[in-house]
C-alpha cells in the first residue's frame, strides 16, 4: 500500500495538480494500474501468464470483488486487472509509462489484446 501511495506522490510531483487525477481525468486503469504494477513485484506476482490465469479464476469464483495473494495482501479484482493491463503494455508491448498514458486505446480493447496474447501462450 505504501509503495502504491508513493507512486501517486511521485506522479503528482512530476505532473503537478492539473495533470494528475482526478483533475486530469486519466483513465482509472492507467492511473491506478501503474502504482499497483510498481508495488506488486513479489516472486509470485511477476509472471504475466500466471497473473492472468489467477485473475480469470478470481473473476469466475470470487463474489466479494477481492483477491488474496500468497504474501497475505489483498486487492480489488479491478485493481489487479488494471495492474495486469499495465504489465502487458510495458512488458509485452514494450511501452513506456508515458506512452501508456498517451495511448488512446480503451481499457476493453487492451484487455482483449492481453487475453488474446494469453490464449496464444497457452497453445
Amino acid at each position: 500500500m505504501l509503495a502504491h501511495a508513493q507512486v501517486h506522490c511521485l506522479e503528482f510531483n512530476k505532473y503537478g495538480l492539473w495533470q494528475s487525477n482526478p483533475i486530469a481525468k486519466h483513465p482509472t486503469w492507467k492511473w491506478e494500474g501503474y502504482p499497483e504494477y510498481v508495488a506488486r513485484q513479489n516472486a509470485d506476482q511477476v509472471n504475466l501468464q500466471n497473473n492472468i490465469e489467477k485473475l480469470l479464476q478470481a473473476e469466475n469464483t470470487t463474489y466479494n470483488g477481492w483477491m488474496k495473494f500468497a504474501d497475505s495482501t489483498e486487492t480489488l479484482i479491478a485493481f489487479e486487472e488494471y495492474r495486469l493491463l499495465i504489465q502487458y503494455c510495458i512488458e509485452i508491448k514494450k511501452m513506456t509509462f508515458i506512452e501508456v498514458m498517451k495511448d488512446t486505446a480503451q481499457e476493453r480493447i487492451v484487455r482483449q489484446e492481453m487475453i488474446n496474447w494469453y490464449n496464444q501462450q497457452q497453445n
